[in-house]
């Protein structure tokens, strides 16, 4: 979406340049989540910093090459399919 576009969904997008592993405190929680790097699993932080009802979606990696993308709704825990 280009900025107009957002702005008439009024859709507020930031980009953070920090370490994934601790996620970015200064303002959760968060509605969604997406990450474009992989992980083994879903860091504790991105959890703590998402909202009830939110959505992270991020790239799953394991041993052995397996790759899997995952969009996760927040309640408490996080579940979702893989995609």
């Amino acid at each position: 979406m280009t900025g107009a576009s957002m702005a008439v969904v009024r859709a507020r997008v930031g980009l953070a340049v920090a370490n994934g592993l601790y996620g970015y405190w200064p303002h959760a929680p968060y509605d969604r989540i997406v990450a474009a790097c992989s992980v083994r699993t879903v860091p504790e932080a991105w959890l703590a910093q998402t909202g009830p009802g939110g959505k992270i979606l991020t790239p799953l990696a394991g041993w052995l090459y397996g790759y899997a993308r995952v969009l996760l709704t927040t309640t408490g825990t996080a579940e979702g399919p893989a995609l």
